[in-house]
């Protein structure tokens, strides 16, 4: 029907009658006044469970799954249709990442998709409207959570384990083949002696996203080691803290990898020697003999030292050497076990070896030496320890770690005392540090662009020349203090990975946060969507925005050869805008002269249209100092 061929009266009508249409199709309902109730649950697995409920007095309602610990009521929004998905983690999602697995007017629900031996929190959310129009009611949500019961394992291979045999355990494929694309069971080592505990060595691994879960007893119920995935194994050592060990394979039904390869023997604590333990923080001399002299034919003996802080290592520097023809110390980085000597050889000296100087990594130095029956002997060796402590820096952390000498100990003069930092996450290689304190009397602090005294030196510092600022290239720095013979107070540094890109994702929050900035200091950021967002980044910044003479420039683009938005200094607070092509790049150059007390912005991932799984926008915090101000 034209309407143009109409009457005036009859065209009025028609018009009055589609306005009621649009008007009736596109207002907001009145919210329920009822919410749903009794959210009870059955036919559970491990992979699936049934959802029930009550239902309020809204013509539908929406249920919303989410993983997260102790999770906090949905924000829902209105005029918003959720699209759902009984796959977990398929339909749309709420702010703080819950996903939508119902929509509609029924009382149940059956979620596939999950996990096993993961805790799930469900809640049912009554509206009114449909098509765009909903009204949610939100005043009360209901939840409840359950559990899914680890899968039963139906293949379970069994393995004896003695002291003197090795087993060679590899995936289904063997050594040459791949496993199946469906393989799901466990292997259960078990030491013949009831006593001994399974060690197992990894020479190659790789499962890409298949899982193996490795636990601490004889069976899947014992207490997690660790899950791991892709080749993380590789060239690493799982040990029991008893006499068995269980390992769950578990393929996920894709493509089909190379499996692993490894040796899986005991150890019998039993019979490990006693080792003297050595402090952090103390110089330890060992000589032989300890009376002087010449030592004595015939010998044979070994002799362990063991480090009391695990995960740190041993710095050995030999003062003197001297061997008789034919007798030889063996060094070895490791434990000494007759069972099963789990070292590595670091040095055999022998009569015309000069000194030399050791770094062992695990914690743990075993020396055996060996004299023949010839007459010729020496004067032995006279021998240094000190300690490199080793700590790991997390690039998701928010709050930077701390490295500090002395820590809750008294200040040692004359000794060697090393630091030795790595970053966990090889994307992000940098290391920075921000000295807060640092006195240390005469003595001298050597900061390395590597793990040892060979890598580059990024700064000496002593009581004429203090350190603020220091930027790694590495992901691992060395920090080695050489203390002189004045008591000092020590040092102590704000400790953060270099993230220099940051990916904003719709409902997680990132932090980039500093105290305060150094002079001469140069920092580049980077912000961006993720690979399957079309949104884009909006900046807001706040009013404590002050950065004295310094310069403070944004990019529209991931790189600073980017578009140039603006350049700001002093007072002058940069205004809200939007990027063009889903990237920011903060490039900030502190000079010589005071500095300010920095910024506080903040970045939102804007979606230019709508997108069924990102129903709400993500948001990441940017701070830079708005207190403490360091004066050059």
């Amino acid at each position: 029907m034209n309407i143009n061929t109409l009457t005036p009266i009859l065209r009025k009508i028609a018009l009055a009658f589609v306005f009621v249409i649009f008007i009736t199709a596109y207002s907001k309902a009145q919210p329920p006044l009822v919410p749903a109730s009794n959210i009870h649950f059955s036919d559970i697995s491990s992979s699936t469970i049934n959802v029930l409920w009550s239902r309020g007095d809204g013509s539908a309602c929406v249920v919303f799954a989410t993983d997260a610990p102790s999770p906090l009521p949905p924000s829902v929004l209105d005029f918003y249709s959720y699209a759902p998905d009984s796959q977990y983690g398929f339909g749309s999602f709420t702010p703080e990442g819950y996903f939508c697995v119902y929509n509609g007017a029924g009382t149940n629900v059956t979620v596939t998709n999950l996990n096993e031996d993961v805790t799930y929190t469900f809640f049912v959310v009554e509206y009114n409207g449909m098509g765009g129009s909903e009204s949610y009611f939100v005043a009360t949500i209901p939840s409840n959570n359950q559990t899914t019961p680890r899968s039963s394992l139906t293949d379970i291979y069994t393995n004896s384990v003695d002291c003197s045999s090795s087993i060679t355990f590899t995936d289904l494929g063997g050594i040459d083949n791949t496993y199946n694309a469906d393989d799901h069971y466990g292997t259960q080592f078990q030491s013949t002696d009831g006593v001994s505990r399974i060690n197992i060595k990894f020479q190659d691994f790789y499962i890409d996203n298949d899982v193996m879960i490795i636990y601490d007893g004889e069976d899947q119920y014992a207490e997690i080691i660790g899950s791991y995935t892709g080749g993380e194994l590789i060239n690493q050592e799982i040990v029991s803290s008893g006499a068995s060990l269980f390992v769950e394979f578990h393929s996920n039904g894709g493509e089909p990898y190379a499996g692993w390869l490894a040796n899986v023997n005991t150890i019998n604590t039993s019979e490990t020697l006693p080792y003297e333990v050595l402090q952090c923080g103390t110089t330890h001399n060992y000589t032989f003999p300890s009376t002087g002299g010449y030592y004595a034919d015939n010998l044979d003996f070994i002799k362990s030292f063991n480090l009391a802080s695990a995960g740190n290592s041993i710095n050995i520097t030999t003062n003197n050497l001297h061997l008789g023809a034919g007798d030889n110390l063996y060094v070895y980085d490791g434990e000494y076990n007759e069972c099963y000597p789990t070292m590595n050889l670091v040095a055999n000296l022998s009569a015309g070896s000069f000194p030399q100087d050791f770094t062992i990594n695990n914690g743990f130095v075993t020396f055996h030496f060996v004299s023949n029956a010839d007459g010729d002997t020496g004067f032995g060796w006279d021998m240094d320890f000190s300690c490199t402590e080793q700590m790991f820096i997390y690039c998701d952390e928010v709050n930077p770690s701390n490295v500090s000498y002395p820590a809750g100990q008294p200040y040692q003069t004359n000794v060697q005392i090393g630091k030795l930092l790595a970053v966990q996450d090889a994307s992000n290689p940098g290391i920075e540090l921000n000295f807060r304190v640092f006195d240390i009397g005469d003595g001298e602090l050597t900061i390395y662009d590597g793990n040892s005294t060979t890598a580059p030196v990024l700064g000496v510092y002593n009581s004429s020349n203090i350190p603020a600022y220091v930027l790694s290239t590495s992901p691992v720095v060395l920090l080695s203090l050489q203390t002189g013979s004045m008591v000092a107070t020590g040092f102590q540094a704000d400790v953060k990975c270099n993230k220099t890109n940051v990916e904003v994702k719709p409902g997680v929050t990132q932090t980039f946060a500093k105290q305060f900035y150094a002079s001469n200091y140069e920092l580049i950021q980077i912000y961006s969507r993720p690979t399957y967002s079309n949104g884009q980044l909006k900046v807001t910044f706040s009013n404590e925005f002050y950065i004295a003479d310094d310069i403070l420039k944004i990019y529209d683009g991931n790189s600073i050869t980017a578009p140039l938005i603006g350049t700001y200094t002093g007072y002058v607070v940069p205004p809200t805008f939007i990027s063009t092509n889903g990237a920011l790049t903060f490039q900030f150059v502190s000079n010589n002269d005071n500095n300010g007390v920095g910024w506080n912005a903040s970045i939102i991932l804007v979606e230019d249209k709508p997108i069924e799984v990102n129903c709400v926008v993500g948001k990441t915090n940017l701070f830079f100092p708005v207190s403490n101000p360091k004066n050059s």
